[in-house]
C-alpha cells in the first residue's frame, strides 16, 4: 500500500514580507515582532470555507508587492484577526500543483 497516495495529504502555505528582530531565547536565535506575528495570523481564516479545499498558498499584499509575484488566477481575501489591522491577502487553491 503507497500510504502518500492513500492519505488524504493537503498542504497550506502562507507567504509573508516583512520586518522583523532576531533575539536570543533560551539558547535559541527567535525571530520577533508584528509581521512575525502577522505571519501566522493567516493560518487561522477561512480559505476553506471559501474554496471548499484545506490545500492552498495564501500569499499576503505586502510579499505580493514585495516579490512581485503574479498572482492572475488568485482569490483575493482580507481577514480581521483581533488587534491587528486587516490582513489583504491571495488564495491559490493548488488546484494546477
Amino acid at each position: 500500500m503507497n500510504v502518500y497516495r492513500s492519505a488524504a495529504w493537503s498542504s497550506k502555505f502562507v507567504l509573508h514580507h516583512g520586518g522583523y528582530i532576531v533575539q536570543s531565547i533560551a539558547g535559541h536565535q527567535e525571530l520577533l515582532g508584528p509581521d512575525v506575528t502577522i505571519s501566522h495570523l493567516p493560518l487561522k481564516n477561512h480559505v476553506t470555507d471559501l474554496i471548499g479545499r484545506s490545500a492552498y498558498a495564501l500569499v499576503t499584499e505586502s510579499a505580493v508587492a514585495h516579490l512581485d509575484i503574479p498572482l492572475e488566477r488568485a482569490l483575493p481575501i482580507t481577514e480581521q484577526y483581533a488587534h491587528y489591522a486587516p490582513v489583504r491577502a491571495c488564495i491559490d487553491d493548488q488546484s494546477a500543483w
